[in-house]
């Protein structure tokens, strides 16, 4: 499994993600985002593959009008590789933390999504543990 794990520096919802996949010992790598180092045009095309409502899911909410090299610009205004290309040159309008692999994607940190990236064995494994503690009968 390849989970790439896309942050940024002083965020809590992205120090809380990092907490609880190495407490459910889920492998990840990291992938820290910023001026210096912004997201790539193949990983934002990516993330807009596997998402269910494109634009909406990645870029942040509060920042659908952003001050752009002095004027302010109606994201929703902007084709998808001018939005793309704005991403890339202000990454502070992106959501963080976003968990991906090939497939699946979790923008911000809600336990109840996050559940996607357990392996279906170990998922497997807890349910017929919780139910044989809770009935003492084996599944």
């Amino acid at each position: 499994m390849n989970n790439i794990l896309y942050t940024v520096t002083s965020s809590k919802a992205c120090a809380e993600v990092i907490d609880w996949l190495n407490k459910n010992n889920i492998p990840f790598k990291e992938r820290r985002i910023s001026k210096a180092n912004p997201l790539k045009y193949s990983e934002i095309q990516h993330m807009l593959k596997i998402s269910d409502n494109g634009f909406e899911d990645i870029v942040k909410r509060n920042k659908k009008i952003s001050k752009i090299n002095g004027e302010m610009i109606n994201l929703e205004d902007l084709s998808t590789n001018k939005l793309i290309l704005t991403i890339i040159g202000y990454p502070n309008i992106i959501r963080t933390p976003i968990i991906i692999d090939d497939k699946k994607m979790v923008v911000g940190f809600q336990i109840s999504e996050m559940g996607i990236f357990i392996p279906r064995t170990k998922r497997k494994n807890d349910l017929e543990n919780l139910l044989k503690n809770k009935t003492g009968i084996e599944a």
